[in-house]
């Protein structure tokens, strides 16, 4: 009876080990806190787009967040443009992509299992009316000990790709410059001791 319900035990902690190792997403969308630049304005503006080219479009409107964000602080020196569309002779075209943007949420339970004997032995000695009494009890227990912890962390990562193009010049510069910042914090949200 007790070979059974150790083995149910270990089958309950098995199960809530792999649910516990399951992760979520945490999303996030860009935005620009800046005042508004005053006293700027470029003529011709500077062609703009912002395009979303994340594998999953989770917030959908991160895109259009940060396009609204740039014409508020840029004003009229931004004229916007499809992301893909050629840039003219002697102008500047700035394009925006969203590659990365949100985290990961991992956690893992770690459970150890420990089994024990433990032996007792107790010798007694009598002295009656038939002699000298002498017992030896010896007792074996199996023992079954178990601990867990359990930790979590979040990946994130925000990766963006800025590209420039200049054609005003004889010759045209044009250079893309990556922005990015990856994070993995590790927080353990849960300990707990032995259990027997």
């Amino acid at each position: 009876m007790q070979i059974k319900h150790l083995w149910i035990t270990m089958a309950v902690i098995i199960v809530l080990a792999g649910i516990s190792g399951c992760a979520t997403e945490r999303h996030i969308a860009p935005t620009l806190s800046d005042s508004p630049k005053s006293g700027l304005d470029l003529k011709p503006p500077v062609l703009c787009a912002v395009f979303d080219g994340r594998a999953s479009q989770e917030p959908k409107d991160a895109a259009a967040q940060l396009q609204e964000d740039l014409k508020r602080i840029y004003g009229s020196s931004i004229e916007w443009s499809n992301y893909f569309t050629k840039t003219p002779q002697g102008r500047v075209a700035v394009r925006v992509r969203l590659v990365i943007l949100g985290a990961t949420f991992g956690s893992r339970l770690i459970s150890t299992v420990a089994f024990a004997d433990a032996v007792s032995s107790a010798q007694g000695s009598a002295i009656g009316p038939w002699g000298t009494v002498v017992g030896n009890i010896s007792a074996q227990q199996t023992l079954f000990a178990g601990s867990f912890s359990g930790e979590g962390w979040w990946n994130g990562a925000a990766w963006i790709d800025l590209e420039v193009q200049d054609y005003r010049g004889a010759k045209p510069i044009n250079f893309t410059l990556p922005i990015s910042t990856l994070s993995d914090s590790p927080r353990p949200w849960q300990r707990a001791g032995p259990e027997v």
